[in-house]
């Protein structure tokens, strides 16, 4: 578990808690609610009947204090969760771009490993074509396996840092040039060159 998944985590946690405790405190605010409305009633009652005053009074300002110190305690709890919503929300935003960083990572790495098997394919499809070359009869068309491996390796080179890191040179089509040195035809491709070149 990474230090931005633990920290993520343990705001997550301390959210819940926090809504866990609001949630408790909410049912027992009602209840006191209830409570005091039914005594409003009651003791208005018991005063009309003649009842204690004093007593009667005192009564209610402890009904009345409880309600309103779950009232309160309830505003106090739900800016809290507001902070702690945002705590947390900040948190599972590192996190999450912590996890797409390493998927990216991972994907490129198995795109790069794949993009250097093809380029060992395709020096073997050369040496293959190559030897082939020297039967007078052409019954496997090594051209065409090379060119729909090149086509494949165009396609996972489109990131700039898997191209950089693959060490295999590009299958990016360059039609029709000569090679300045050997004045040789090029395959297509620096991939296709390069194996044939390899392959020699």
């Amino acid at each position: 578990m990474t230090k931005t998944e633990t920290t993520y985590r343990q705001a997550a946690e301390k959210l819940a808690g926090l809504q866990g405790r609001r949630d408790e405190l909410w049912v027992r605010a009602e209840s006191a609610k209830s409570e005091l409305s039914a005594f409003r009633k009651d003791s208005a009652e018991k005063l009309i009947g003649g009842g204690d005053s004093e007593k009667i009074a005192s009564a209610l300002a402890s009904r009345e204090s409880k309600s309103g110190m779950f009232s309160s305690t309830l505003v106090e709890l739900d800016a809290r969760i507001a902070q702690a919503q945002t705590v947390s929300d900040e948190a599972e935003q590192k996190w999450n771009a912590e996890q797409d960083a390493e998927t990216i990572r991972k994907v490129r790495a198995t795109t790069v490993k794949l993009i250097k098997t093809m380029g060992n394919l395709q020096v073997d499809l050369a040496k293959a074509a190559k030897e082939q070359g020297k039967c007078p009869r052409k019954f496997v068309d090594f051209n065409t396996a090379a060119t729909t491996l090149e086509e494949s390796q165009a396609v996972l080179e489109v990131d700039a840092k898997v191209r950089e890191r693959s060490k295999v040179p590009s299958a990016a089509r360059i039609p029709g040039f000569l090679d300045d040195k050997r004045t040789i035809a090029s395959l297509g491709s620096k991939f296709r060159d390069w194996a044939r070149e390899d392959a020699r």
